[in-house]
This record gives structure tokens, sequence and C-alpha cells, in this order.
């Protein structure tokens, strides 16, 4: 008796442990599609992660945002100000003196006139002198002159210019234009003199001549033997001599992009301790964002011996959301399991929209536009191809994630939750493309209020609070926008019709309806028939009214090739079935199922 008592938990014990047991239910699982379903539920477990890594980068403030208080720097950082650094390259341009190139011998060319004067006045009158010499030359300067034309005058007068135009070149003069001058004067900066490099702008000379060049001249004209000649040698110089430098405008450029191009990157460097304030109490602005950004890079660096924890907490998060989402799909969608198309365009949409929040956290977009819409968005189209249930559940998740990602509080997810569940109970049937927009103007709304009640429970300025709602207000209404335009790529996309879909497939103008009443009108008249009496039917049921209507207009679109084979297409009373044979006519009649 004993043996026989447990023969029955013997061989149930042979059946679990037979080898073939787990090959069964691996082909079991495969045939149901659960393996390719972990497989993309890893997958998005996976890529959900990665992007929910970039929240260390996320920084809790936003430019525009008021704090009331100053924030102090928790660990040192270096900030490169690129306005500073900017502002040090264009000060060293600046700085960097000007270039000067040679404007050609204008000493020599002195000499040359300075050596054609006597035959120049020869046998004029004071009265008769040219104008640019009239008021030079005196009528003793003028016979000492005309006297120089030829005999040991002559000679010891070219003597003279020579020696006095050596003197001038030996004096290494530089006179700029005086225009050119006057601006380095002022920039107190020095000038850089190709062939004498660079001097003080104050240690030139201006041309046309001024009395500090009159001054400098005036000991070497005293190389000519008549006196009377000095004071006319020393007006015609000035007078005649031109700039011996002019201003180079490319080597200019050249020399001050070398200068700003030299300028050292710590040049924009502020070094700021722990506890210094970096953003003082009152409005964001983007380069207090910018600082903000570079602490809060610092202190992740600062505690990268824990950043593994991070990651670990991160994983960890993302896991337990994406083993709710997997059982909460299995259970109210149990299709989306076979239909792995569908599973992966859900894992899609979740994640692309995941990634867009978290770039716009990263950036220094508005937090309560870019990071709010795409999960409304993510709803709008989930209750369009599903239902309203289903898609609470995954949005919710899905506003968890992003909540998590953008580093945010409840008040965050509070917002997006009022979003969603907006979203879905105004989506219940969806007939017209302006359902749409009305939607989003409702869930903008109802985003707007809640943004201000969470602003005035967190206590924020009132500036802030109407900015945050507007964002939010925008978010929700762009979101109907963004799923009006793509809705036949969701419909594509999810293999699914829409009510709006159905609407334009009653429409009688339709090319396959208007064949159907042509061509059998009694099937045309009897689906007429039909669609009412479903719709009706189904109404009562809570059912898809519509469905049931634009299905019936077509449920006999197969008889319009033999309609006459159909008794309620001959109205002429003739039976095309009575020289049939009961086979054929059979055949003819199921056929239309097929047609």
């Amino acid at each position: 008796m004993g043996l026989l008592s447990e023969t029955p938990s013997r061989r149930a014990a042979i059946r679990r442990n037979r080898p073939d047991k787990q090959s069964a239910l691996f082909a079991e699982l495969k045939s149901e599609g659960v393996l390719v379903s972990i497989i993309i539920g890893a997958l998005f477990w996976i890529a959900a992660t990665t992007i929910l890594m970039m929240r260390q980068d996320v920084v809790s403030y936003r430019p525009g945002q008021t704090v009331e208080h100053d924030i102090l720097a928790r660990v040192n950082f270096v900030y490169r100000d690129k306005d500073l650094l900017t502002k040090a390259q264009a000060d060293a341009r600046e700085m960097t003196p000007r270039v000067y190139k040679s404007n050609g011998d204008v000493v020599g060319q002195l000499g040359a006139e300075l050596l054609g004067l006597p035959e120049r006045v020869a046998g004029d009158s004071i009265g008769q002198l040219p104008k640019d010499l009239k008021d030079v030359l005196d009528s003793g300067a003028l016979t000492a002159l005309q006297q120089a034309r030829t005999g040991p005058d002559k000679v010891a007068y070219e003597a003279d210019v020579k020696n006095y135009i050596q003197q001038l070149r030996d004096a290494k003069l530089v006179l700029l234009p005086e225009e050119d001058r006057d601006i380095d004067i002022k920039s107190n900066r020095k000038v850089n003199v190709v062939g004498v490099g660079e001097i003080r702008a104050a240690d030139t000379y201006a041309a046309p001549a001024q009395d500090d060049l009159a001054a400098k001249i005036s000991r070497f004209v005293e190389v000519f033997g008549k006196k009377n000649l000095w004071p006319k040698i020393i007006a015609i110089t000035t007078n005649q001599l031109k700039p011996t430098h002019v201003l180079d405008e490319v080597a200019t450029a050249d020399a001050r992009n070398d200068a700003g191009d030299n300028v050292p990157r710590s040049a924009g460097e502020v070094l700021y301790k722990r506890n210094m304030p970096v953003v003082q109490r009152g409005t964001i602005d983007q380069r207090d964002w910018q600082m903000l950004r570079a602490e809060n890079l610092a202190f992740i660096a600062s505690i990268s011996g824990s950043a593994w924890k991070s990651r670990l907490g991160i994983a960890g998060t993302c896991l337990l959301i994406t083993l709710v989402l997997a059982g909460y799909v299995a259970h109210f969608q149990p299709r989306v399991v076979k239909n792995h198309a569908r599973a992966i365009c859900i894992s899609a949409l979740l994640l692309s929209m995941l990634l867009m929040s978290q770039l716009a956290g990263i950036g220094s977009a508005p937090i309560f536009l870019f990071g709010i819409a795409p999960t409304i968005l993510a709803a709008m189209v989930l209750t369009i191809a599903y239902d309203q249930r289903f898609t609470i559940g995954i949005a919710s998740m899905q506003g968890m994630l992003v909540t998590v990602g953008l580093n945010q509080g409840i008040g965050f997810f509070m917002i997006l939750w009022v979003g969603v569940l907006v979203s879905c109970f105004l989506l219940s049937d969806l007939r017209t493309r302006s359902r749409l927009i009305e939607v989003g103007g409702v869930v903008a709304m109802a985003v707007m209020a809640t943004t201000v009640a969470v602003g005035a429970l967190n206590l924020d300025p009132l500036p802030f609070i109407g900015s945050n709602a507007l964002y939010a207000g925008a978010g929700g209404l762009g979101a109907g926008f963004v799923v009006l335009g793509i809705l036949p790529f969701i419909e594509k996309a999810f293999r699914i019709t829409t009510s709006m879909t159905l609407l334009e497939l009653a429409d009688a103008s339709q090319p396959l309806l208007r064949r159907l009443a042509l061509e059998a009108p009694g099937t045309y008249n009897h689906s007429l028939q039909v669609a009412a009496l479903s719709e009706s039917a189904a109404e009562a049921i809570g059912a898809n009214s519509l469905l049931c209507r634009v299905a019936a207009y077509y449920h006999d679109i197969g008889k319009i090739n033999k309609a006459d084979y159909f008794i309620e297409n001959q109205t002429t009373g003739d039976n095309r079935h009575i020289n049939l044979s009961p086979s054929v006519s059979l055949l003819i009649i199921i056929g239309h199922v097929k047609d």
C-alpha cells in the first residue's frame, strides 16, 4: 500500500523533471511572442537608462527664474566666461600697435624740390612767384636763390642742400598722417613703423608738419651759408614734406588678429571658491545659468567616486518602471505581446519623448515647455491608438521617468499628470480634427492652473509663476497641434483607424460606395438598413457605434461583381439561379465574401 501511495507523486516529479519540459516551455514562450517582447523590454530599459544618465547635466534653475537668496558654490570651480575672454581678446587687438609702411623716399623728393628751387624762381619777382612760394619767400631770400643758379653760389647751395637732406635722413624722422597720428595718441598706444620698430605715437611727427617738427629741424638748416634762407628752408620743408609712413590696413589687421588669437584661454577664467556666491539674489540670466552649469559639473566631478551609486540608482529606477510598464501592457493590452511592431512603436514613442524632455533639461530651454509637452503628446497619441485606461497608466509612468530625468519634484509631476489625465479623458472619441485643438486648449488651461497652484505652494515669485504657467500652457496647446499634423502617421504606425478616417469612409461620395449604389442598388439600401440597426445595437451595449455603421456600409461590397445573382438586386423578378446547379449557386453566393 505504501508503494502504491507514493506512485502518483513520483510520477508527477518525473514529469516535472523530464529533460524536454524546459524546451517545451521555451517553445511555448517563443510561439506566444513573449521572448521577443522580453528583448524589446530589455532594450527599452537600456535606452531609458542611457537617456536618464544625462540627468546629472541638468541644472535645477532656469534663465528667467527668480531666486530669493544668493546661490553659493558647493565646491571650488573655474568658470570659463566667454564674454570675459572675448573682451580680453578685443582689448588685446585694440592695444596692438597699428602698422605703418614706408611712403617712399619723401626726404629725397624734398631734396629734389630744394635743388630745383633756384631755377623755379629764376626771373620772377615777388608778385610773380607761385602760390606755394609767395607767402614763404621775401625779396632777400628770392635774390639769394636767384644767385644760386650759377657760379660758386650754385655749387655752395647744392652742397648745402645735400648736407641738409643727409641730416634729415640721419635723424630718421617719422612723419605720419595727422589724423592717424591723433587716433594713436588718443588711444595711448604705440605704433609699429616698418624699418624703425615700435615707438610711441607721441615720438612721431604729423604731416602736414606742425611747430614741433619746425623746432626739430631748426638746427639742421644751419648748414646753409646764407642765414636769411634758414627760416625759408624750414617753412618749405614743413610745407612740402609728405608723411614718411602711411597706415598699412592689411598688416594692422593681421597683427591684431594674431594678438587676439594669442590671448590665453585663462584670461576668461574666473575662480570661485566654495561657499562664494555664484548667483546673486534676483533674476537668473543666461550668464548666471552658465555659471550654475559649470558649478554643477564641478560638483559632479568632485563626487566621481560615488558616481556609480547614482548610475546604479538610475538603472534600478528604470528597471522597476520598465517592469511595471511591461506588466501593465501585458495585462491591459495582451495583443501587444504578440504584435511586436506595436510594442516597438510604443517603445519608440516613449523613448523619443523622454529624450526630447531630457535634452530640454540639459539646455537652457524653458523646462515647463519642452519638459511637459512631450509627455502630453505621448498621452494623446496612445489615447488615439488604444484606450483611456491603458494610456493613463503608461503616460503616468512616462511622467515619472521625465520627472526623474529632469531632477524635478512632486509638483512638476502633478503638472504632468494633470495634463495626461485631461488629454486622456477628453480624447475618448475623436470625430473631428478641430477636436484635437479643443482638447489642446483645455489641457493648456488645466496645466496652467496646476502650475499656478504648485508655484504658490512652493512660494515662488509671481513673475516666475506666470512665465511657467504660460510655458506649460503653450506645451499643452502645442501638443494638440502636433498630434493634428502627425495623425496620419500615427494611424499607419499603430495600424489603427481613427473615427475621423471612419467618417471619411462613411461619405456617400466614396468611389466604392458610389459603385455599390449604381451597380447594386438593392444591396446598397440593404447596407444602409443594416448600418442603422448595427449602430443602434452598438450604442445600446456601449460598443463603437461609428465603426459598426461604417463596417455595415461595406460588408456586402463584394456583391458588386455579380449583383444580379442576389435577390435584393433582381428588380425585374428574374432569378439567375434557376438554370444553375445548387453547388454553383452556393459558390456564387458565398463568393461575394472573398470578393
